[in-house]
């Protein structure tokens, strides 16, 4: 369908699904563009406790068309649905591929690469450290510092 936002997109769903539909908003969640869509977006709508729902929302847009899907249902999944995600699966815009690395030579692990490797450790060695924790010996298994024990 064709809409200026996510929101739009959605209250479209709903008028069309459940005209009048006026549960209070919750959330609204953007989420990162991927497999093809430019454009996410995820609401939850308050539910009493005692309904034991689930009433939810998702939009996805691919140039200037949104899909949405509309959740609205018991919280609870019966023996029958017990498998299945509580988040609808998420279908592929038209044109859409998922790359794939089938059939694909691995690059090869030369030093230039090794290096980029190490660096990208160590810095998130650097986010991760602990003031008095020894993380280079650590990840030897040997606990050591203030933070480790032996």
């Amino acid at each position: 369908m064709k809409a200026k936002d996510a929101e739009a997109a959605v209250a479209s769903g709903w008028a069309a699904y459940r005209p009048g539909f006026k549960r209070p908003l919750r959330m609204a969640l953007p989420q990162e563009a991927r497999n093809g869509w430019e454009e996410r977006k995820a609401f939850q709508y308050e539910t009493s406790p005692n309904e034991r729902a689930v009433v939810s929302a998702y939009a996805w847009r691919a140039g200037d068309a949104w899909t949405v899907v509309l959740i609205d249902g018991p919280s609870r999944p019966s023996r029958s649905e017990a498998g299945r995600s509580a988040s609808p699966a998420e279908p592929s815009p038209k044109g859409y591929t998922r790359e794939s690395f089938a059939g694909r030579k691995a690059h090869p692990l030369d030093e230039r690469r090794l290096a980029i490797l190490k660096a990208f450790v160590a810095d998130g060695m650097k986010m991760l450290t602990r003031p008095g924790w020894d993380w280079p010996s650590w990840t030897a298994g040997r606990p050591s510092g203030r933070g480790g024990s032996g």
